[in-house]
């Protein structure tokens, strides 16, 4: 569910994990090193499909940082030299997600290859129409974190993690995909804005990209369009629950139905046509004496505006079968017959 946030960015963001199992991370590591990718294309592919299908187009703008020390030098220097990549990504023409990695392969080392050109640069550029409520040139953005829990770079000091009691959304959604150095699993997570998205919907979406990830790298030949991101819950739901739609019917024609109401009220009102008003009965006495001039033999079409004639005649031409049938009625002499034409 999305909520409204055109009052400005709060940043109150809360944070959804994933452990995928063991079968599922060696898949993800397989298929990118049998397309020439990394673990984070792998996941950045997985992303811009589950957000095609979420509604987002074919062309994902995803944002990513880099860690801005390609010289060696920077090395031993103390200092935040992290900039901003911006990931395009194109899901157009329903290729399979194999051809979906090469483009993103082709993507992401064409933007690598500019790593160094600062992100504000970049927005200056190209002049974006500015908003407080959003990030300019992306909303979704795309990490990778190798941790090493063993060594944390750190030597002769002792560190464990702190949890502040709250998560920072600096961004609409950030996926992001764990490795630790010496375990074979992978994790992801998901920080979401509370702004925009209710817990549910943050648990969904971590789960869809799960389910995307195993099902195209168990078959990365698959076409995107091949897959879906409905949970198991959600597909019983759709085939099954909402389609619980069988209703007992009379095993009767459009004529048979329509006498059997003049039959059992035929005082009733059954139609309604500006100041003029037919009961069951009247409207089915028009109907059999048009029907009684119409050839038993012919085709018969219709071309009436909305109308009562329009039913009078519809139900006329429904009266013609070879279902003849006589009724008779208690304490009256006469009898009546009825002609039922199946539609």
């Amino acid at each position: 569910m999305r909520k409204d946030r055109s009052h400005g960015l709060t940043y109150r963001g809360e944070e959804v994990r994933w452990e995928l199992p063991a079968g599922v991370a060696e898949a993800v590591r397989r298929v990118a090193a049998e397309n020439g990718v990394t673990v984070f294309m792998v996941v950045q592919a997985a992303v811009a499909v589950l957000l095609s299908k979420l509604g987002a187009g074919d062309d994902i703008p995803l944002g990513s940082p880099v860690a801005g020390r390609t010289d060696p030098a920077l090395d031993d220097l103390t200092g935040f030299f992290v900039n901003t990549l911006v990931l395009r990504t194109s899901t157009a023409g329903n290729p399979t997600f194999a051809e979906l990695l090469a483009r993103v392969r082709e993507t992401d080392l064409g933007a690598f290859a500019h790593a160094d050109l600062p992100f504000e640069r970049l927005v200056d550029h190209l002049s974006p129409v500015r908003s407080m409520s959003r990030h300019p040139l992306f909303q979704v953005v795309v990490t990778h974190r190798m941790l090493d829990e063993a060594d944390l770079g750190l030597p002769g000091t002792e560190a464990s993690a702190y949890d502040p009691g709250f998560t920072v959304a600096k961004f609409d959604l950030t996926f992001t995909v764990r490795e630790t150095r010496g375990v074979a699993g992978l994790s992801l997570a998901l920080t979401y804005a509370l702004d925009l998205f209710e817990p549910a919907t943050g648990h969904a979406m971590i789960q869809r990209l799960a389910h995307l990830l195993q099902a195209f790298c168990t078959a990365p030949g698959a076409q995107l369009s091949h897959v879906d991101v409905l949970t198991a819950d959600e597909r019983a739901l759709v085939i099954d629950t909402w389609n619980e739609t069988a209703e007992d019917v009379p095993d009767l024609t459009l004529a048979g139905l329509f006498e059997a109401q003049v039959d059992a009220r035929p005082d009733a009102l059954a139609l309604v046509d500006g100041d003029r008003r037919f009961t069951f009965a009247q409207l089915d006495t028009l109907a059999n004496r048009l029907a009684q001039q119409i050839p038993g033999d012919e085709l018969v079409a219709i071309a009436l505006p909305r109308s009562a004639e329009f039913l009078v005649a519809m139900f006329a031409v429904a009266k013609f079968d070879l279902t003849f049938t006589v009724r008779e009625t208690r304490g009256v002499a006469g009898l009546s017959l009825a002609l039922t034409y199946a539609l």
